[in-house]
């Protein structure tokens, strides 16, 4: 688990720590993930913690924000000597492409399941559009679906996106595409 916000970090710590199951399989991390590593600056929404991030975003309503320096990895170099890797879920507030960016080098080797959001108001501060990412996905030998099981052509995906009526997606190795065809009620 990777947290920046060190107002959240106790809290998260605490959750965890109550929980046996929980503290024996989660280590959290006092940083960002991203593209690179070092450390950048981070916009703290002070009226809206979940939508902190990166980039200022657009926010749904009036916010404050702060800045505040944060440490930033890569998570190709935090999971470098991982032997396996089952799912990465990103929210980023935006900030999703380049954290598959960093993680370009561990969704080849291990084919994770991963979960994503994505929706214009949070990306566009980042310049990313939208279709790259797609091609990235498609590209690795994943299938991409919108969170309500709907597979997504690039087209779709880019609209989708822009239209923000699902902010949730999903992209799933090809091989492991059963995973998707559950049955839906």
């Amino acid at each position: 688990m990777f947290e920046p916000l060190p107002q959240m970090q106790g809290y998260l710590r605490h959750i965890v720590a109550a929980d046996p199951l929980l503290s024996r399989v989660t280590i959290l991390h006092p940083y960002a993930l991203s593209n690179a590593s070092g450390v950048t600056e981070f916009c703290v929404a002070t009226d809206a913690l979940a939508y902190s991030g990166i980039r200022e975003r657009r926010y749904d309503g009036p916010t404050g924000v702060e800045r505040i320096r944060v440490e930033v990895r890569r998570l190709d170099d935090v999971l470098a000597s991982a032997p396996a890797l089952e799912y990465i879920k990103i929210d980023t507030e935006g900030a999703e492409w380049d954290v598959l960016q960093g993680a370009a080098g561990l969704i080849a080797r291990l084919r994770p399941v991963v979960t994503f959001e994505f929706g214009e108001s949070s990306y566009a501060p980042y310049g990313v559009e939208p279709g790259r990412v797609h091609a990235f996905f498609v590209g690795s030998g994943y299938v991409v679906f919108d969170i309500l099981g709907r597979e997504l052509g690039e087209a779709a995906f880019v609209e989708s996106s822009r239209k923000q009526e699902v902010w949730d997606y999903v992209a799933v190795p090809t091989a492991r595409r059963a995973l998707a065809d559950v049955p839906r009620t």
